[in-house]
Parts: C-alpha cells; structure tokens; sequence
C-alpha cells in the first residue's frame, strides 16, 4: 500500500478557480465550521480533513492552518503540527496564536528552547494573552528540569 500523502490544499486551488471569491469564502468557512465541531467532539481524523477542505478553498488564511495545526498536534502529528504553524505564522506573521501553536508543537517534541522562543515571540505581539503565558511557563519548567538532569548527570565539578 502506498504512503499516505498530506494534502496541503495547493492541489485544490484549479478545482476551485470557477467559484467567485465570496463563494470560496463560504464553503472554507463552512470547512472550518464542520472542523472545528469534530474537533471539540474529538475526531481529529474528521477535523484535519475539514481544515484540510477549508484551506482547498482558501489557501492563504491563515487561520485555516492553525486549527489544522491544533487538530494534528491532538491526533499525535507533531510534525505535521510544525508545518502548518510556521505555514500559518508565514502568512501572518502578527498573529499571536500561530506562535502559540508553533510553541505547543515544539513543547510536545521536547524542543523546549524552541518553544520558549515561539511562546516569547507570541507575547511581544500579545502582552496579554494566557494561552501564550501559560505555554512559556510550562516551557521554561520543562527547560529547568532538563538542565538540572543534565547538570546532576555531569556530577561534582573538581577544584
């Protein structure tokens, strides 16, 4: 059996091409709509497929690429999750929650500096926002406890 291959939605576009842009708008909104539903129900299989839709129809909204991010990152694709963040970030680079995202999926690989990093860079957008402080917090930990191993790992220092 052939490998299964992630459709990024650039091979929808000419399927699409005969809607006018308002009605792209709707049917990716829609996408989305259904997307979001399996995802709070927990069916990331459905979610993924949906977003997956939504950017067919759109493929530069950005928010499209976060929810799909989230949805993979839930169903175990860390990588998958790293692409569509830094997709989502490529495309808007001042929005918040694509950072959020880019630092849940490195946390979840236990790239912990680079979720630092992606959390810190999402709060010089959004001073405010929990969702990126909460990620920076658990980061740093994770990033303290690594440290500590590493450091008891190298044992006592000599004069």
């Amino acid at each position: 059996m052939a490998p299964q291959r992630r459709r990024t939605g650039k091979g929808t576009k000419d399927a699409h091409a005969n809607l006018s842009a308002e009605e792209r708008t709707k049917q990716g909104t829609e996408a989305k709509n259904r997307g979001n539903e399996a995802y709070a129900a927990g069916d990331h299989a459905t979610a993924i497929k949906e977003f997956t839709n939504a950017i067919g129809f759109e493929p530069t909204n950005h928010i499209y690429y976060s929810n799909r991010s989230a949805a993979y990152l839930s169903a175990g694709n860390a990588a998958a999750a790293l692409q569509d963040a830094n997709k989502c970030i490529e495309i808007d680079a001042k929005w918040s929650k694509g950072y959020a995202r880019l630092g849940a999926a490195y946390y979840f690989i236990k790239s912990y500096q680079k979720a630092v990093a992606a959390y810190t860079k999402g709060l010089t957008l959004d001073k405010g926002n929990k969702q990126l402080q909460t990620g920076l917090t658990q980061a740093q930990a994770a990033l303290q406890v690594l440290e500590e191993e590493a450091s008891d790992q190298q044992g006592p220092r000599r004069a």
